[in-house]
């Protein structure tokens, strides 16, 4: 039997695959969400008609870096791997409640309708690009 987690997964597959399909947001009236999912959601497409969801391409690499700017910071997000660096996800997500918080959502929605901030830098714009996550990360191993 799935995980309520999987779901998460599995839910957010289809909405993206109708969003391309058919190149708008779904209505949430069209939408079986569960409500722990709802508020999440709502969140994220929210987010997304912001235009709070942001894709730089480095060359001549072509790393990609997404990021979503969220209510206490800007939040890099790595699509492969479903990860996010907010607190969020840190403690839900890791702690197993979770499989996805509203970031991730966010950054599938708008990844899916082509509705997001794009910025092509140089590979030397990428150390400057990405100073704000190694920071914080660095912070946190040291304590």
């Amino acid at each position: 039997m799935p995980q309520p987690q999987t779901k998460e997964l599995e839910l957010l597959e289809r909405i993206c695959y109708r969003i391309v399909k058919t190149g708008k947001l779904p209505s949430q009236r069209g939408l079986k969400l569960h409500p722990s999912f709802q508020k999440r959601y709502e969140n994220a497409v929210k987010t997304v008609e912001d235009r709070f969801v942001s894709k730089y391409m480095f060359s001549p690499s072509g790393r990609v870096v997404w990021t979503v700017k969220g209510k206490s910071g800007e939040y890099q997000i790595i699509p492969e791997t479903n990860f996010c660096s907010c607190d969020d996800f840190y403690f839900r997500v890791m702690g197993y409640k979770r499989q996805v918080c509203y970031h991730i959502i966010a950054q599938n929605i708008a990844n899916s309708i082509k509705l997001y901030n794009e910025y092509e830098l140089r590979d030397s714009d990428y150390d400057r690009i990405t100073e704000k996550w190694k920071v914080k990360e660095s912070l946190e191993a040291k304590e």
